[in-house]
């Protein structure tokens, strides 16, 4: 919730009702992108497996602006990652933080080419725990 004070000094073309301040709260509705917590904007960004492990860069919308990111080789669903001042700006100037929390997300379906490639990684995984 954010207020903001409108300062009205004196009565305008007979305005009805006492001279002061008017008081607006504005309530701001999480959508199915973005959430906030305080002033932190919070987002998920879905990565595939192959960019979870080799690392990517990723195109974010940001209220008004486009941001790119780096997303860290090896991440997992859930990790974070926190750019300074891109998150809500209230009334005072005052500035969050923009989380960005990686998900990954498995393919639907699999090429034969993808199967054969993610059985090899399987055989690769169980020779390196012998």
């Amino acid at each position: 919730m954010t207020e903001y004070v409108f300062h009205h000094k004196e009565n305008v073309e007979k305005m009805v009702g006492k001279n002061g301040d008017l008081l607006v709260e504005i309530n701001i509705v999480n959508d199915k992108y973005m959430k906030l917590y305080g002033l932190d904007l919070v987002t998920e960004v879905p990565i595939k497996p192959y960019e979870a492990a080799l690392g990517c860069t990723k195109i974010i919308n940001v209220l008004d602006e486009q941001i790119k990111i780096v997303i860290p080789k090896l991440s997992s669903s859930g990790d974070q990652l926190i750019i300074k001042n891109k998150g809500y700006k209230n009334g005072l100037g005052q500035r969050g933080n923009l989380r960005v929390i990686s998900k990954i997300i498995m393919p639907k379906t699999l090429t034969e080419k993808e199967q054969e490639l993610y059985s090899k990684l399987k055989e690769e995984d169980s020779k390196a725990k012998v």
